[in-house]
């Protein structure tokens, strides 16, 4: 899709973003029914594509990148939580859960 859109600057950052944010998607996707939901957007899209429907493949492709972009900022902050829980146990003991990172982790 992103050649098929005939801007190849476009397609190049999207090539260049889908390459650096790839850890990331990886660790997203595992999430329970993320990647089903995905590939049902993504076939939805396809089939506005097909029939078309500019506006609807728009409108689709839209509600996917936002709904993307959620799911990838829960991600990251659920991964900044496991590590601050990691490091919060390893200093007292205990993980837990959502604590806050000490002064020192502010820092880094």
């Amino acid at each position: 899709m992103y050649r098929a859109c005939r801007n190849s600057f476009l397609a190049d950052q999207a090539f260049a973003l889908r390459k650096r944010l790839s850890a990331y998607r990886r660790i997203q996707l595992r999430a329970r029914n993320s990647l089903l939901q995905s590939l049902q957007e993504h076939a939805g899209i396809l089939k506005a594509i097909r029939a078309g429907d500019e506006q609807l493949a728009a409108s689709r492709l839209h509600d996917h990148v936002l709904v993307q972009g959620e799911r990838f900022s829960d991600t990251v902050l659920g991964l900044a939580g496991d590590r601050r829980s990691a490091s919060a146990g390893s200093r007292s003991g205990t993980a837990k859960q959502g604590a806050l990172p000490q002064a020192e982790d502010r820092r880094r």
